[in-house]
């Protein structure tokens, strides 16, 4: 079995080309986990690719194919192998960059493939990704370079790396390290504009009113190193922001993915 991970931000027909042709050239049973990023959001990509890879199998029969390309030159295309053994497949963008922090690069190639393919996810990463989990060999299909020279992106402090299908907002800082208490009143701070709405520090949003702004611990990035104390465990990712029981608390309040949020008590 082959767990193949599409992060793309394609989503009609086209996911469905993907999967195909990998079945196609791999010839075994896939498991696919489709993860969708917004439209040509890298960054997030870059997010979501680690978030999905905590809650999957890793090794030689699981690949990452990222196609998500929103650069004007093109990129140049990338394949290689982490230090767990698990492949990945895409354009030269940064969208590995945390697979690459939290696991280590074994081995990286550029692909022998430089002619220009309309859509060329399906019919050039799909075509290299396919042939690696069959079995092929890397340096027959690209060139081994240096993995110090790849793009790598940078995820800031209170930057919003996520808003999920009911505008719920996920924003990169760590619970823990605001050490607000239950119930407390905070203010949610849209940098670099004058966007400032009150809110209150929860464990758990759905405990209040409809409509109530509540800043809480996330169910995202939980600190492994924590899971033999609940209390720790469960308050150790990032930060979440939402409307109880809404179903668009970004477009509400005007938030973006990629804004900077800042949470500081209110006084």
């Amino acid at each position: 079995m082959k767990n193949i991970v599409i992060v793309t931000d394609c989503r009609d027909v086209a996911v469905e080309q993907i999967k195909a042709k990998l079945i196609a050239l791999i010839m075994d049973a896939c498991n696919f986990h489709v993860v969708l990023v917004a439209p040509f959001q890298i960054r997030s990509g870059a997010f979501l690719a680690k978030l999905i890879s905590e809650e999957i199998s890793h090794g030689q029969d699981t690949m990452f194919l990222a196609i998500v390309n929103p650069v004007r030159e093109k990129p140049r295309r990338l394949f290689g192998k982490l230090k767990n053994g698990t492949w990945f497949v895409g354009a030269d963008t940064g969208i590995f960059t945390l697979l690459m922090e939290e696991f280590g690069v074994a081995e990286i190639f550029e692909n022998r493939v430089k002619e220009h393919f309309s859509f060329g996810g399906l019919h050039v990463h799909t075509v290299a990704a396919g042939k690696l989990l069959r079995g092929e060999r890397p340096d027959e299909l690209g060139v081994r370079i240096d993995a110090t020279g790849i793009k790598k992106v940078s995820l800031h402090l209170g930057e919003v790396v996520h808003i999920d299908n009911f505008g719920l907002i996920k924003i990169w800082s760590v619970a823990n390290d605001l050490n607000f208490s239950e119930g407390e009143a905070v203010i949610v701070n849209v940098k670099g504009s004058n966007k400032k709405v009150k809110a209150i520090f929860s464990n758990r949003m759905m405990n209040f009113d409809d409509g109530t702004l509540v800043v809480y611990p996330g169910s995202s990035l939980l600190d492994k190193l924590k899971v033999h104390d609940r209390e720790a465990f469960r308050s150790s990712g990032l930060l979440d922001i939402g409307l109880v029981r809404m179903t668009d608390t970004a477009g509400r309040l005007g938030i973006n993915l990629h804004d900077i949020i800042e949470i500081t008590r209110f006084l």
